[in-house]
């Protein structure tokens, strides 16, 4: 499986400025209107969602009933009363109208928005192969949780290298695994296994005696469905042979090499130094040699 792209910059520089464009909010948002948060609606559409969406229309709808029960604000009226009334205008004309001719800016935010943002991040680093090791956020607490999930989310994906992140790189612990970005703990089963059959049926022996590659893929379990001993129409005992003995052989390649490192105190590193007897990628037998 190939390994993902890289996703985030490769500067700090960079990566704040990714931050910045997927931070993006429009200062004059409506609370009530979540479209509106990241850019400006167009003035029909917003007016609709606001008529449809939201309990602005209702707030109208009791004034109005006020009004037709008590008539409209007099001098003696209590202030705060007649400001409202004042603010709201017509509040019998159409409400998406209203909205267009100036009801919004009533509701819109007129003040910083609540937003989640970077207040410190790693800058010791660059290149395509380090990445940040740590981010501080300001994060408010006055927008529903769900929200700044998402920013946070967003954020995330411009300084977090994801599946890239070689975790074990910074641990503290004594042994600490070899920083891969991911372990398959079948695939160091099935090298150890190999390693075994061939420590087994190999030391001491001369090659006459050797167990065949064919017969350690086959006795570690390594193409289940796959034995020359009972070939498949479309597959003659050569090939099975030809088949387990390749992945066999490669298997304990990397065996000999994990096992290098792993009794050194690194684990599962697969390179060794080129000064290393038998690091050379050792031949698959010929077909001649199979059996």
């Amino acid at each position: 499986m190939a390994r993902p792209t890289r996703r985030i910059a490769t500067t700090p520089k960079g990566v704040r400025e990714e931050i910045k464009n997927a931070s993006q909010y429009n200062l004059n948002l409506i609370k009530e209107i979540e479209a509106s948060y990241r850019s400006k609606l167009d003035p029909g559409a917003e007016a609709k969602l606001a008529d449809e969406k939201s309990i602005y229309p209702e707030w109208r709808g009791f004034l109005a009933a006020y009004r037709g029960k008590y008539g409209r604000p007099s001098e003696h009226t209590e202030e705060a009363i007649r400001t409202t009334f004042a603010d709201f205008g017509d509040v019998d004309k159409d409400f998406e109208e209203w909205w267009r001719e100036g009801g919004r800016e009533l509701f819109r935010e007129d003040g910083q928005v609540p937003l989640v943002t970077v207040v410190d991040i790693d800058e010791n680093w660059s290149g395509e192969k380090d990445y940040p090791k740590y981010i501080t956020l300001r994060i408010p607490l006055t927008v529903p949780r769900d929200n700044i999930d998402t920013q946070i989310r967003e954020i995330l994906k411009q300084c977090h290298m994801g599946s890239l992140l070689y975790r074990h790189r910074h641990s503290d612990a004594k042994y600490k695994l070899h920083p891969r970005s991911m372990y398959r703990k079948t695939d160091f089963k099935r090298m150890l296994e190999v390693w075994k059959i061939v420590a087994e049926n190999w030391e001491g022996k001369p090659e006459s005696e050797k167990m065949p590659w064919w017969q350690i893929g086959r006795d570690a379990r390594l193409a289940e469905g796959v034995d020359p001993e009972n070939d498949f129409d479309h597959r003659t005992a050569d090939d099975s042979r030809r088949h387990l003995a390749k992945l066999a052989s490669d298997l304990y390649d990397q065996a000999l090499k994990v096992m290098y490192n792993a009794v050194r105190g690194e684990f599962p590193k697969d390179t060794v130094p080129k000064d290393v007897p038998g690091r050379t990628k050792r031949k698959i037998p010929t077909k001649q040699k199979l059996a």
